[in-house]
């Protein structure tokens, strides 16, 4: 049997990576910080920069915030990204009303690669 080819290919996995789980009630305080600077080595892809914090929003574990991460392709380079730059996003969207983050309960800070498939 053959296998079947397809060009609409939509997701084709995921790749990315966080921090590890913080003990319960610990949390990564950023308040004092205007932005978070990412060292990086991209491949050219786009990517995805997220916070996770301490819920208060969505009513859920917890809410995550959201920016894409730009950086030149096959070069060591640092990224920096200011807080208001990421937005809170639920269920892979964005909510529409600007919410103000919770930055004193931090609970991970992972990197993702954007978007997925060939179409």
């Amino acid at each position: 049997v053959k296998p079947r080819v397809t060009k609409s290919l939509k997701r084709s996995g995921f790749a990315g990576c966080s921090t590890k789980d913080l003990p319960p009630g610990e949390f990564i305080d950023l308040d004092a910080f205007t932005a978070i600077r990412y060292r990086v080595k991209s491949d050219g892809r786009k990517y995805v920069a997220s916070i996770r914090t301490d819920n208060w929003v969505t009513g859920g574990k917890e809410d995550l915030w959201q920016c894409f991460l730009f950086a030149p392709k096959d070069t060591w380079a640092d990224v920096i990204i200011p807080k208001s730059r990421f937005l809170k996003t639920w269920r892979g969207g964005v909510l529409e009303h600007e919410y103000e983050m919770s930055a004193s309960k931090v609970m991970g800070i992972g990197v993702a690669v954007a978007g997925g498939g060939v179409e």
